[in-house]
């Protein structure tokens, strides 16, 4: 991603050599620019799926510089991981790792012990159907982390996510911004690479299970390529287009989403790094344009 924006995607589909875990490809993204304030930014980059199918295997990964930003704390990006294939590029925040499960490959990633909550939006071996865009058939889920020291992964069968966010400090917001999940939008089943879809309505309708991790939590939805995002307040709500924005923890220094994205490939949902380590396990139970 270059600064505060590009990214890109990826993410994963279980098949291949049997292991009840996760299964993982890395895959870095593109640097992106940090913000001010105490909370290190969006989705950058990530490690996919985390969770991968009880058999599968790894794809490859890739990396890529992050490029650093300025500021204290918090950078954007997200990273939506390609399907099955550990992710294409990403966006923002240092280089960081996105795992899934995914058709072909030999990387294996730890498993993951989340326990879905009730309600929790169910995954076919880390696949999501139907999609948030009317047009779209669904796509695969991922989980991300920087690879400042944050960890995290998905559950195949649920939209949970388990894992821990390092600690941010002036000097390192452009690097150690935190951890998520995401899911693809617009992907066929068994497919690689992800495509893009209309999104509709007035915004972004959401909630997850428990409470807000204490580190903050944004949400964040990409529009042809660049990420966009919105602090959370509550673990409720509906996130309006406008309250979007390239640099959410100083908006004053990005761009405004004014409108639902025609070309979205992505939404995620971020846990930021902040100025004490962290840990996170949350299950995602709504989500929807509305």
């Amino acid at each position: 991603m270059s600064a505060k924006a590009s990214l890109l995607l990826m993410t994963a589909i279980a098949t291949g050599i049997a292991a009840a875990a996760c299964a993982a490809g890395t895959n870095t993204g593109e640097g992106n620019p940090s913000g001010s304030g105490e909370s290190s930014g969006g989705s950058s980059s990530g490690s996919g799926g985390s969770s991968g199918s009880a058999s599968s295997s790894g794809s490859s990964d890739t990396t890529t510089a992050g490029s650093s930003a300025t500021g204290t704390n918090g950078s954007l990006g997200s990273i939506s991981g390609s399907a099955a294939s550990g992710g294409s590029n990403a966006t923002s925040g240092a280089a960081a790792t996105a795992s899934g499960a995914v058709p072909s490959g030999n990387s294996m990633a730890a498993a993951c012990n989340v326990t879905p909550a009730t309600g929790a939006i169910v995954l076919a071996t880390n696949y999501l159907t139907p999609s948030l865009c009317a047009s779209a058939p669904g796509g695969y889920a991922y989980s991300y982390a920087d690879k400042a020291g944050s960890t995290s992964c998905l559950s195949e069968s649920a939209f949970c996510g388990q894992g821990t966010t390092t600690i941010q400090t002036p000097t390192n917001s452009s690097t150690a911004w935190g951890a998520g999940i995401g899911v693809n939008l617009d992907q066929v089943m068994g497919t690689m690479v992800p495509g893009a879809c209309a999104a509709n309505g007035a915004g972004i309708g959401y909630a997850v299970s428990g409470m807000l991790p204490p580190q903050g939590m944004r949400l964040i939805i990409d529009s042809a390529g660049m990420d966009y995002c919105a602090p959370l307040s509550a673990v409720s709500g509906m996130v309006p287009w406008a309250s979007f924005n390239t640099a959410c923890w100083e908006p004053s220094t990005g761009t405004a989403l004014m409108a639902a994205p025609s070309m979205a490939t992505h939404v995620e949902f971020q846990v930021n790094a902040a100025s004490a380590a962290g840990t996170f396990d949350f299950c995602v139970t709504s989500l929807e344009f509305m």
